[in-house]
């Protein structure tokens, strides 16, 4: 298999915000003078340019965001403070494996490495990551966990590098400094100026990784649990979309899930009996006017290309992939939740 060293940068240059520009990652620092205004680099590595095909790896990562922070603050604390100790008791951490940052805006970013789950390249280590997050965000008060952000293609701000919007920047924070930040002014005094990043390096921890897959099959199951099986079929059998495909056909991809909303629907269309030709023309009219950012027709074409591809070998999407894509409709008789 071949190294993820590849990373996809984006930011703002001549008042616009640009991305897909590809680079290796230990290029990261020559390329910041390529932007004029907030500039960010993909969570994820890559063994390719092409996305879509790509295998990606990338540290376990949390972003922990609360509204008006300036008066929220303490909430946010109070969460973070909840997310580090479970982390580190959970996978047998010290608060030198964990990176920690302040996200510049509205928040705090937590990375720990892959090295120490001892994790390969894969297409679906975000996935993974997701059930995580949404493990971890039943631990807090102020649910300040975000867990849509698990797209491969996700984007985070360079550290040290400038929120433009608050002036402040997103810098390398100890768990013992957040301790002792009581305001968000004292926080806001720490951010005016970059702060240097400390080499480290991340070694494999077993109890770590027994205790990833432990939790991962746990999730599974539970989730699992809640699924009327049964009942998902006879929609199947009858022809009929699922609620979460029907929302989606009605309201369009949700922010950050084009390609695999799209992907999913057209799967899920196949998958009750539609022939390619009124696939195509479904997505691509849904597409068009659902979607207030639609996707390029060619790549309309690809992605029903490779659902069409994935029904032919019997593969097809249920309740855990529309789950992954934050579409859970309320009161579903299919997805007890």
């Amino acid at each position: 298999m071949s190294k993820c060293t590849i990373i996809e940068m984006g930011g703002v240059k001549n008042g616009y915000f640009t991305r897909n520009h590809f680079i290796q990652a230990k290029e990261l620092k020559n390329n910041l003078t390529n932007y004029d205004g907030d500039i960010y680099s993909t969570i994820y590595k890559y063994d390719s340019t092409d996305l879509n095909t790509a295998n990606f790896i990338a540290p376990l990562y949390l972003d922990l965001d609360i509204d008006d922070i300036e008066h929220n603050f303490i909430k946010i604390k109070q969460d973070l403070l909840l997310v580090m100790r479970r982390l580190k008791t959970l996978f047998s951490l010290s608060d030198k494996d964990i990176e920690l940052y302040f996200s510049g805006s509205k928040g705090f970013h937590i990375l720990i490495s892959h090295n120490i789950f001892g994790f390969k390249p894969s297409r679906d280590i975000n996935k993974q990551y997701k059930k995580i997050a949404v493990d971890l965000k039943t631990y807090t008060i102020n649910q300040s966990v975000d867990t849509k952000i698990y797209d491969n293609k996700r984007l985070f701000r360079v550290p040290n590098t400038i929120n433009h919007k608050t002036g402040l920047y997103k810098v390398p924070i100890t768990y013992e400094k957040v301790k002792s930040i009581n305001t968000y002014n004292e926080l806001k005094a720490y951010a005016s100026s970059q702060k240097p990043m400390m080499p480290r390096i991340y070694k494999y921890n077993e109890k770590a990784r027994i205790a990833f897959d432990e939790l991962i099959e746990k999730i599974d199951a539970e989730e699992k649990a809640k699924v009327n099986t049964k009942l998902a079929k006879e929609y199947i059998q009858r022809k009929e979309l699922l609620p979460c495909v029907q929302y989606i056909l009605n309201h369009g991809a949700a922010k950050g899930n084009r390609n695999n909303s799209t992907v999913a629907l057209a799967n899920s269309l196949f998958q009750v009996g539609k022939d390619y030709n009124e696939v195509l023309e479904i997505v691509t009219y849904w597409n068009a006017t659902k979607n207030e950012d639609p996707l390029d027709e060619s790549e309309i074409r690809t992605t029903v290309q490779s659902a069409y591809n994935n029904a032919k070998a019997n593969r097809y999407y249920g309740c855990t992939m529309f789950k992954d894509l934050d579409v859970c409709v309320k009161n579903c008789p299919i997805h007890r939740k």
